[in-house]
């Protein structure tokens, strides 16, 4: 009987800058939109604190 001969294709190999990207965390530059908007939220609110309050 003879033997069989198995054939397994090889793999492509990983993109050595992908893996570098990833371990810096690549990805957008700057901030979201929503980020923005929380921002400006926060200092908004931290504006109206700080205005001295009156009562009459």
């Amino acid at each position: 009987m003879k033997p069989i001969a198995l054939s397994v294709p090889m793999r492509k190999p990983r993109n050595p800058l992908a893996r570098a990207a990833a371990l810096r965390h690549a990805g957008a530059h700057g901030c979201s939109a929503s980020a923005r908007r929380q921002q400006a939220r926060r200092e908004l609110r931290r504006e109206l604190s700080a205005l001295p309050t009156h009562s009459p």
